[in-house]
């Protein structure tokens, strides 16, 4: 889900009508709030539970996909601010969350080890989402079919965060 939105949200925003500029600003204020995520995950940890912050980042990385899912159909500015918030929020927080639950579940194990063997699956799925969304996009020829299995699938890794985490 994260992969495929990432690169594919600006085609997504441009294809259902938006102008270029908006799909742009879209764009920006998501890597904006990525670091607003970065910053405010650092502070949640902190301060709650480890499980609060994992159902708080897969809750904001559904609730994105499924903003741009109702702004593709909708045609709503809202629905996009929603998405930029919300899915920036959740880019930003997950490495962090992500190297937290690593030291949490595997305290006998050098985080270097386990951050680089999960960054270079990140990195992998990262590489492979884009083509695949494409491919859906492709078959489909609606980026609703995407979008839609994007929202299934950040409801999937929420259910295994949640799980990995317990």
């Amino acid at each position: 889900a994260y992969g495929g939105l990432l690169t594919q949200q600006a085609a997504v925003v441009e294809t259902v009508g938006y102008s270029a500029r908006l799909a742009s600003i879209v764009l920006g204020s998501t890597a904006g709030f990525a670091a607003l995520g970065c910053i405010g995950t650092g502070w949640v940890l902190d301060r709650a539970p480890l499980l609060l912050c994992a159902t708080l980042i897969n809750g904001l990385l559904l609730c994105g996909a499924g903003a741009l899912l109702v702004a593709t159909s909708s045609k709503s500015v809202l629905a996009l601010v929603a998405y930029a918030a919300c899915f920036g929020l959740a880019v930003g927080g997950s490495d962090v969350y992500f190297v937290k639950l690593m030291r949490d579940s595997f305290p006998r194990v050098a985080v270097e080890y386990t951050y680089s063997i999960w960054y270079c699956v990140e990195l992998l799925t990262l590489a492979l989402a884009p083509i695949a969304a494409g491919r859906i996009f492709d078959l489909s020829g609606s980026y609703t079919r995407t979008l839609e299995l994007m929202v299934v699938s950040a409801a999937m890794a929420g259910v295994l965060s949640i799980i990995a985490v317990r």
